[in-house]
C-alpha cells in the first residue's frame, strides 16, 4: 500500500533538520528516547486499563501483516515486518506505554485469548480514512462497526469503556484519494475537507455513544512536510497548499471537538496536536546544512521504501542509523520521531486521562 498525496506545487519552508539536529537536539530536550521497553515498567496512575484505537497508517500496529516480507519496516523493532508502517513502534505504542499497559492488539487477531484483549484493541487500518480512499480496507465507520460488536458480544463492559480511552487518527488518505480522482483544489477547500471533517465529528459521536468517556483525535499533520511533497523541491522546501489544507481541516477539527465537548457531559474529546508537534519538533533544528525532512528509507527512481524489482531486487534504500531521522519513509515518521511527537503531545494525553 502506497500513501500518496496530490497538491499544488507552492512551496513554505517551516524549518530544515540533519540526521545529526534530529538526535542530538532532541536528545538533549529529552524528547527522543530510542530504547522502547518491551514491558512497561510504569505503574497506571490514571485508572486506565483499555486503549481502543480508530484510524489508519499512522495508529495501525499490525492489521496488515503481510505488506512487506522483508525489512526494512520493522527494522528497529522488533527485527522484521510486523504491520507498522515504521521500522518500529508507532504513536499507539508510547500512548499504551504511557498508560502502564501493553500495545493494544490488531482487530485480526480478536479472536485469540481473552487475556489477548485485555489492554484493549487495535481497529486502525493503513490507507483507511472517513470515506472510500485508495485502499480496499475498512474506513472509520466500518472499524466503529467492529468496535460495537464487540461490544454487544461482552468482549467489553460498560466498566471497560468507563475506564478507557480511544485513539482516533486520520492522516490525510481521504483527500490524496480525492485529488488523485481528479478533484480540484478549490473543491477540496470549499466542500471536501469540511464534509471530511464533519464524517469525522460524526464519529467521535458515535464513539462517545458507546460509553467511552475519553477520546484524542489527532489533528492532521503538516501534510505540505512529508517526504512524499517535498521530495519536488530535493526535501528542502514544505508546499504552502498542503499546509493551508492541513490548517483549514484543523480549524474546522478545532470548532467541531468545542462544540462536542459543549453538548456531551460523560465524555472528554481532546485534540493531539499532530501538526504543533511535527512543526515543534522540524523547527527546533538548527543547523540547516543538510538536506531537510529526507527520510530514512527512500525508494530508488520510481520505487518505494520496501519495493523489490520483478527479480526480487532491494529498489530502496536505507539510511545507517534511522533513529537519527525523523520521517522513515514517505509518509510516515520513525520510532524516534514518534517518540519526540509523543513528548510534544503528552501534556494533553495526561490531561484527558484525568478526566473523570
Amino acid at each position: 500500500m502506497k500513501v500518496q498525496l496530490f497538491f499544488l506545487s507552492a512551496t513554505l519552508i517551516y524549518g530544515t533538520f540533519s540526521e545529526f539536529d534530529i538526535y542530538h537536539i532532541l536528545q538533549e530536550n529529552l524528547v527522543l528516547k530510542v530504547h522502547y521497553r518491551k514491558k512497561s515498567s510504569r505503574k497506571n496512575n490514571y485508572g486506565i486499563e483499555k486503549l481502543f484505537v480508530i484510524g489508519d497508517s499512522y495508529a495501525d500496529t499490525g492489521n496488515l501483516p503481510k505488506m512487506w516480507k522483508d525489512k526494512p519496516y520493522g527494522l528497529t523493532f522488533p527485527g522484521k515486518p510486523d504491520g507498522r508502517f515504521s521500522d518500529g513502534h508507532i504513536l499507539t505504542d508510547f500512548i499504551a506505554d504511557f498508560l502502564g499497559l501493553k500495545s493494544p492488539v490488531p482487530y485480526r487477531m480478536r479472536n485469540a485469548q481473552k487475556k489477548d484483549l485485555q489492554y484493549g484493541i487495535n481497529f486502525a487500518f493503513g490507507g483507511a480514512g472517513v470515506g472510500k480512499t485508495l485502499s480496499s480496507v475498512p474506513n472509520f465507520s466500518t472499524q466503529v462497526d467492529f468496535f460495537e460488536e464487540l461490544i454487544k458480544k461482552a468482549v467489553y463492559s460498560k466498566c471497560d469503556l468507563e475506564h478507557s480511552l480511544t485513539l482516533v487518527t486520520l492522516s490525510g488518505n481521504d483527500y490524496s484519494a480525492f485529488l488523485a480522482r481528479g478533484g480540484t483544489i478549490l473543491d477540496l477547500i470549499i466542500t471536501f475537507i469540511p464534509g471530511v471533517v464533519q464524517k469525522l465529528a460524526a464519529i467521535l459521536k458515535r464513539i462517545s455513544d458507546l460509553g467511552v468517556k475519553r477520546i484524542a483525535v489527532g489533528s492532521l499533520p503538516p501534510l505540505g512536510c512529508v517526504p512524499v511533497i517535498t521530495i519536488s523541491s530535493g526535501f528542502k522546501q514544505c508546499n504552502y497548499t498542503a499546509n493551508m489544507a492541513s490548517i483549514l481541516h484543523n480549524s474546522i477539527l478545532a470548532d467541531s471537538v468545542a462544540q462536542l465537548n459543549n453538548e456531551s457531559l460523560s465524555t472528554q474529546f481532546e485534540i493531539l496536536d499532530l501538526d504543533a508537534a511535527f512543526t515543534t519538533i522540524i523547527q527546533h533544528v538548527q543547523d540547516r546544512k543538510e538536506a531537510p525532512l529526507t527520510p530514512c528509507c527512500q525508494g530508488i527512481a520510481n520505487y518505494s521504501c520496501g519495493d523489490v524489482d520483478s527479480n526480487g531486487k532491494q529498489m530502496y534504500t536505507v539510511c545507517r542509523k534511522p533513529k537519527h531521522a525523523f520521517f522513515w519513509d514517505n509518509a510516515h515518521p520513525t520510532q524516534a520521531g514518534w517518540h519526540a511527537v509523543f513528548s510534544v503531545l503528552k501534556p494533553t494525553i495526561k490531561d484527558l486521562c484525568e478526566f473523570s
